[in-house]
């Protein structure tokens, strides 16, 4: 699975890294002007959004007429979806607004 990072962040970092030492050899000098032009041209993701998390509240409908229906709540934005009592939710994922679904509360 890829993995994204922030270029600036990565600069930041390169900041730290250029030092006299390294500009007195000539050979390191190389391999970091190297390095620098590699990271400044790493193609940029396209569409990449910030992961939702959320988890599932289940109101198993006990004390009332409709005991049988279990309702499962997305905590992130209230979806719902009604299911036979004993019968877990299969969506790794809400349906309704993509929250990644770690569990039940």
């Amino acid at each position: 699975m890829a993995e994204y990072i922030d270029r600036s962040e990565l600069l930041r970092i390169e900041k730290l890294l250029d030092t006299d030492i390294l500009r007195k050899s000539k050979t390191a000098s190389t391999i970091y002007d190297q390095i620098m032009y590699d990271i400044a041209h790493i193609p940029a993701a396209g569409d990449v959004a910030p992961v939702k998390h959320g988890k599932w509240k289940i109101d198993r409908g006990e004390g009332t007429e409709v005991s049988s229906v279990w309702i499962w709540q997305c905590s992130n934005c209230g979806y719902f979806k009604l299911t036979n009592a004993n019968v877990g939710m299969n969506y790794n994922y809400c349906p309704n607004c993509g929250a990644k679904m770690e569990g039940v509360e």
